[in-house]
């Protein structure tokens, strides 16, 4: 029995990393997200569509927004804004 290899590829329909059998170096199947076959040439480089999937762009907003809760001006306002809001939600 042969062995099946499997890879790690970006679908073309949908955008998302998935991971497929190539045969005969393609990729041919049904994507459940965009509701559609595909049928694509494996790339040997992954090519992210979505800026929000590339790892430095998030490691970066991650230190952005942890520097910004270590402040304690903006952590203060945000906390009381969430106390605020709970309380005015529900007059009863």
């Amino acid at each position: 029995m042969a062995t099946m290899e499997l890879l790690k590829v970006i679908c073309p329909a949908c955008g998302q990393q998935v991971e497929a059998v190539p045969r005969d170096g393609r990729v041919k199947g049904y994507c459940a997200i965009a509701k559609q076959y595909v049928d694509f040439l494996i790339e040997t480089k992954l090519e992210r569509k979505s800026y929000r999937q590339d790892p430095e762009y998030r490691a970066k907003m991650s230190a952005a927004i942890k520097q910004l809760w270590q402040d304690p001006e903006y952590r203060a306002k945000r906390s009381a804004a969430r106390r605020n809001k709970g309380a005015g939600a529900n007059p009863s």
